[in-house]
């Protein structure tokens, strides 16, 4: 990676990958190297993606490195370039979805404590 910049011009995307060489046409770009990235990929974040911002609130999640290298590749696919480890990429998303959806469940369920109902003052 050249370098990563946050942007204001995504709008609903978490990040994308743009090249570093303003004189460079995107589309032969993706054509020199074997991975189908510009020769200096620049990684643009989007501060605004709900992805991104709990990232930015949560720097402590155990999983960030997992997050980041999603987004990442996310980026990279979106281009139309080739991801460099794709079982990878599939094994850190389906963790990741795996963990989003065990949290999801626990927030659902409401436990119900015995013994908790309030005598009828009759």
């Amino acid at each position: 990676m050249w370098d990563i910049r946050v942007t204001t011009r995504l709008t609903s995307s978490p990040a994308c990958i743009v090249s570093d060489e303003p004189e460079t046409n995107i589309f032969l770009a993706r054509q020199l190297p074997e991975t189908g990235l510009p020769v200096r990929p620049v990684l643009e974040i989007n501060p605004q993606h709900p992805l991104v911002a709990r990232l930015q609130h949560e720097p402590d999640e155990p999983r960030l490195a997992h997050w980041a290298n999603v987004l990442y590749n996310q980026a990279v696919l979106t281009l139309g370039a080739c991801i460099d480890d794709p079982a990878a990429f599939v094994s850190q998303l389906n963790e990741l979805l795996v963990t989003l959806s065990a949290a999801a469940e626990l927030r659902t369920e409401v436990p119900s404590p015995e013994g908790s109902e309030e005598a009828d003052p009759a």
